[in-house]
């Protein structure tokens, strides 16, 4: 082989590890580009769920403050109504004692 072959064919090999070199560049840069996006889709999702689930908490504790609120209003009607039929409070409570527990007699 001449001077001139060798010299062609290490150009050869040094074109192809050049270009093996940008096609392994080009593929790794399309695959992290590929789970960049596939992660920030994800992240974007989670902060849908959360943003939605914020909203039903914010409902819920609206609607918890309400049935409260009706909650109070029943109760004032109830001893409203105690008080018109002028009924008292309960203060001691006695329970019926039998000396005996009775189930059948002859």
């Amino acid at each position: 082989m001449t001077t001139r072959s060798k010299t062609a064919i290490k150009g050869t090999k040094r074109r192809f590890k050049i270009k093996g070199f940008w096609l392994i560049s080009i593929i790794s840069l399309i695959g992290l580009s590929a789970v960049y996006m596939y992660q920030v889709n994800a992240i974007t999702g989670q902060a849908y769920k959360v943003s939605v689930l914020n909203r039903e908490a914010k409902q819920m504790a609206q609607d918890n403050e309400s049935l409260e609120g009706k909650i109070v209003q029943q109760q004032g009607l109830t001893s409203q109504t105690a008080n018109s039929l002028n009924l008292e409070r309960i203060v001691k409570i006695e329970y019926v004692n039998l000396a005996k527990p009775v189930v059948a007699a002859r």
